[in-house]
């Protein structure tokens, strides 16, 4: 018969063991990860929300049939705003990965002297924003009050110089017709008035007025146009609308917003694979690039005159062998020929 005390005694004593043996074991090895808890979530929500503001960049970076140029700085002001509060947050981890992302930012983009200020010129070509929002951003992003000032001079140079090289092509030829159409109306009109000395002032002065006006340029930017603020604005229609009213700056919208902003596939951009271009030759400057690979068959030795010599020696032998080979099957052929025959 059983002893039910007895029973009850090996039990404790049995989960006694195993308790011990448990407690020995989690001291020994690491904690084990867990299915995740609501702060979990809540980082891996962040963090999404977070990058998912690089991949629809990325996204529209890598598109090759839409305008991507006019949408550039957009984006940078917004990367570098975005990277600026997060690295304020309270999750130590999407701080510590903001600022890592900051120096980045201004390895780039930090400096003024750097910026390409074509990408600033194409947003100004939209009419949605122009030059009032490009100072705008500059005093976002620069705190520096000088950088801010440089930055505008730079971009207010850089504007007016293209306006003037496309107006020398492009409204050379319709300046010079307007100015033959206007003195040949004051010699009609000094004409059919006997020359009075009142007409001809009146027409002195409305030559200095006309003179005197706004630029192209200048119309533009001050004008007020009823421009749709959407997403799916077509720049592109805008300007061939409006090119006959902005002659000169028509023609520079269609060079600047076809220039891609990047050449990059999308699923590309953030590969882990190695460098194409290792670190030195990616930081040479446009004209030594430019350099080297207009050089590039001189600096790189072709084939040497021994092998091409060599080269040479083997396609002689082969056209010998080849030859002799179709020699012996002519002759063999003529000899089964005249067995046959007799």
């Amino acid at each position: 018969m059983i002893d039910s005390s007895e029973v009850s005694n090996n039990r404790r004593e049995s989960s006694d063991f195993f308790k011990r043996e448990r407690d020995s074991r989690e001291g020994k090895q690491k904690k084990r990860d867990g299915p995740p808890k609501a702060e979990d979530w809540n980082r891996a929500s962040a963090f999404l929300r977070f990058l998912k503001v690089f991949y629809d960049i990325t996204l529209m970076f890598s598109s090759s049939i839409n305008v991507t140029s006019n949408a550039c700085f957009h984006q940078i002001a917004r990367v570098q705003q975005l990277v600026e509060r997060n690295a304020l947050n309270s999750d130590s981890l999407l701080a510590d990965m903001s600022l890592n992302m900051k120096v980045k930012y201004e390895k780039y983009w930090g400096k003024a002297e750097i910026m390409n200020p074509l990408l600033i010129v194409a947003v100004i070509l939209d009419p949605r924003y122009k030059l009032a929002y490009v100072y705008h951003i500059f005093e976002s992003l620069f705190v520096d009050t000088e950088v801010c000032m440089a930055m505008k001079d730079k971009v207010h140079d850089c504007l007016h110089r293209l306006f003037a090289d496309y107006s020398a092509f492009v409204g050379g030829s319709s300046s010079s017709s307007a100015a033959s159409s206007s003195s040949s109306s004051l010699i009609i009109e000094g004409n059919m008035e006997d020359h009075d000395p009142g007409v001809q002032w009146l027409a002195v002065v409305k030559q200095r007025t006309s003179n005197d006006c706004q630029t192209e340029l200048d119309k533009y930017l001050a004008a007020s146009d009823d421009v749709p603020i959407s997403t799916d604005f077509n720049i592109l229609a805008w300007w061939k609308t409006n090119s006959m009213k902005y002659k000169v700056l028509s023609s520079m919208a269609r060079d600047l917003l076809t220039i891609p902003v990047s050449t990059v596939a999308s699923e590309s951009a953030f590969s882990t694979g190695g460098r194409v271009v290792d670190q030195y030759r990616s930081s040479l400057s446009p004209k030594m690039t430019e350099a080297l690979i207009c050089s590039q068959n001189w600096l790189i030795p072709g084939q040497s005159l021994a092998e091409l010599a060599e080269q040479l020696r083997e396609f002689d032998n082969f056209e010998e062998s080849d030859a002799s080979c179709m020699t012996d099957v002519g002759s063999t052929f003529a000899v089964t020929s005249m067995e046959e025959l007799d």
